[in-house]
């Protein structure tokens, strides 16, 4: 009943990871975090890499809070992507630098109603978006109810 994992195995697990995937009907959605933290995966460009020679199982878990903050165009990023975009961590900023802290969803710099746009006129259909937020930890109930709430709407009118 699995349908997707998500992960960061380290890159020479990937023939092996690609064989089970395939035996399993289970796929496997490469999470990035920054460059320092994630170099075989950080960009749309580094997973593309990984993915070179592998099944359609493999693909990606974008975190769009870690390209804003390593100057990655999270439009251009889900379109380079196309159908390697498995799973999405959507996140919106206040300010697209290293820097930028969470905000609601559509409140920010972050483009999520263009980036929500750019994967219907793709045809995607990601197997979930994951809705993180990284500011006030303890209290931020309010601002994920805000997020939930813009996606519902944004989506239903989408």
């Amino acid at each position: 009943g699995v349908e997707t994992f998500m992960t960061e195995p380290a890159p020479e697990s990937l023939p092996l990871i690609d064989r089970f995937c395939q035996e399993y009907d289970i796929r496997v959605a490469l999470h990035n975090h920054d460059q320092k933290a994630s170099p075989a995966y950080w960009s749309p460009d580094a997973i593309l890499k990984a993915c070179e020679g592998r099944s359609a199982y493999i693909g990606a878990c974008a975190d769009v809070g870690y390209w804003l903050r390593g100057g990655i165009d999270p439009v251009a990023g889900v379109e380079k992507l196309g159908k390697r975009l498995i799973t999405l961590q959507l996140h919106d900023l206040d300010d697209v630098s290293p820097q930028g802290a969470d905000v609601p969803w559509g409140t920010g710099k972050g483009r999520t109603e263009a980036i929500l746009r750019k994967i219907r006129e793709l045809g995607n259909a990601p197997v979930m978006f994951g809705l993180e937020y990284s500011k006030n930890w303890l209290t931020s109930m309010p601002e994920v109810k805000q997020c939930a709430e813009y996606f519902n709407a944004l989506t239903l009118k989408l």
